[in-house]
């Protein structure tokens, strides 16, 4: 069998090995083991974690629970897909400090001969050309394995980008009778995943690898078949609607990422012209409105203002502003992502400190984001995996609209205590650094003034010597 080198890739082969593909590793028979099931013993704690403990992800509400059933379900016929959800699995339950299945050393060698079952069959598909939905959908899972490897996640996000390319092909044939029932909600669900993804990555300062895709009756028409088909008949259609809307948000996202990485290639270009500064305010207008009409349908707002009840005594505040109503996190959650989208956009069409022209409502965004954070509790398991610095470029812009000293002091002051809470506890960056980092995702702001800013001198890590050094005009 071909080595496999120390650190794979679902897409990283070597040109030495495409001449005389592997074998497939031993993999599971199909039939059901003695233990009842159609697993190895030792991996069963491992499957009965995933599906207990994967509807705990903060971002999937209701849907978790079937979405990860049917995953299993399907991993019994597709052995790429088996081990990397084994593989994940027994990553996750590793930093479980709460109901680890195993003891964590046991988490740990289950993980790491999953995984490389997992990319030696990833790898055995992609040289024999045996593109199937199943193969999407492991390499999001083996994305998640690689939490604190960008450069690996990015190796497998182009993997995944040429096997959804692939399986487009394959749907587009309506000539082609032979196609699995699988094929097309995994094919959904492997794209909608992989956005995600795709946005942390280029949070992390990456531009975004998958194509973005336009807002159309036919986009969430899609989702919406893939998810009813996923999670059947029983699923109330609210929730059916809400996973909808999520998914389109994170289109959304999705689009203001690659707007970002155009409007920087462009405005750091010698050649910067009216003509392209024309072209990202066409675009930066278009998703603004797309974002508006999608936010106006009352299907979104029946499903996202539906209030539980007024907030309790023990509701946490951001400053001295209203705690928000109780609602379902989930709806808290998809709010933030609306309004980070809202202000994401603003300062890509106006690259400005400040609250800016009315009109763009940064103010207002900024505040119902700030809101949104300090009142929604997020699951420490899975905060590295799915929402890697999210929440502190969500700050750092809330920080930019509220605009320091010129503008609104005591919200800016508040935000960047904010910033060094979660920086400290959940990514072990100064706030400093998170000045440096995202400075370059707002292509054409100004360098940030310590002056407009002092708060940031006086949080831990901060080094007068190198926090102008660390910005350029970008």
């Amino acid at each position: 069998m071909t080595s496999i080198p120390s650190s794979p890739s679902a897409d990283s082969i070597s040109s030495s090995a495409r001449s005389t593909p592997p074998p497939p590793p031993q993999s599971l028979q199909r039939w059901t083991l003695c233990n009842g099931t159609g697993f190895e013993t030792r991996d069963v704690p491992f499957i009965h974690y995933f599906l207990d403990r994967f509807p705990g992800d903060r971002w999937f509400s209701r849907l978790a629970a079937p979405i990860a059933s049917y995953m299993m379900a399907n991993s019994l016929n597709a052995p790429v897909l088996h081990h990397a959800t084994i593989c994940v699995s027994a990553l996750l339950a590793s930093n479980d400090p709460f109901s680890q299945p195993v003891p964590a050393p046991a988490c740990i060698e289950r993980y790491f001969e999953h995984k490389q079952k997992a990319l030696q069959l990833a790898r055995h598909h992609l040289e024999t050309d045996d593109i199937c939905a199943s193969l999407a959908v492991a390499i999001v899972f083996l994305l998640i394995s690689e939490k604190s490897n960008p450069t690996t996640r990015r190796v497998h996000m182009h993997g995944l980008k040429s096997v959804l390319q692939h399986l487009q092909v394959q749907l587009s044939d309506e000539g082609n009778k032979d196609l699995s029932p699988n094929l097309t909600p995994l094919y959904w669900l492997s794209w909608c995943m992989g956005v995600r993804f795709d946005v942390s990555l280029a949070i992390i300062g990456v531009d975004p690898i998958l194509d973005p895709l336009p807002l159309t009756t036919d986009y969430e028409s899609h989702n919406r078949t893939w998810i009813t088909h996923i999670c059947g008949p029983t699923m109330p259609a609210d929730e059916i609607e809400f996973a909808v809307l999520l998914c389109t948000v994170r289109m959304f996202l999705h689009r203001a990422f690659h707007i970002a990485a155009m409007a920087r290639k462009y405005r750091t270009s010698p050649g910067y012209a009216p003509r392209h500064e024309a072209k990202i305010q066409r675009l930066c207008h278009q998703l603004d409105q797309d974002l508006d009409t999608w936010m106006a349908r009352r299907l979104t707002q029946q499903n996202l203002f539906e209030v539980y009840g007024p907030p309790n005594e023990e509701s946490i505040s951001f400053l001295n502003y209203p705690p928000v109503p109780v609602l379902r996190s989930q709806r808290q959650n998809l709010m933030t992502e609306y309004h980070f989208a809202k202000l994401y956009v603003s300062f890509l069409s106006v690259p400005e400190v400040g609250p800016g022209p009315p009109e763009l409502g940064r103010f207002e965004h900024a505040l119902e984001i700030c809101r949104n954070l300090v009142a929604v509790k997020i699951d420490p398991r899975w905060n590295h995996f799915l929402a890697e610095y999210a929440k502190l470029f969500e700050m750092f812009l809330c920080c930019l609209a509220f605009g320091g000293t010129d503008y609104y002091p005591e919200e800016s002051r508040g935000v960047i205590k904010l910033i060094e809470d979660v920086s400290k506890v959940d990514c072990r960056i100064s706030v400093q650094d998170v000045f440096h980092r995202w400075v370059q995702h707002c292509p054409g702001l100004p360098p940030i003034s310590l002056e407009k800013f002092p708060w940031i001198a006086s949080a831990d890590g901060f080094c007068a010597d190198t926090f102008f050094d660390g910005q350029t005009d970008s």
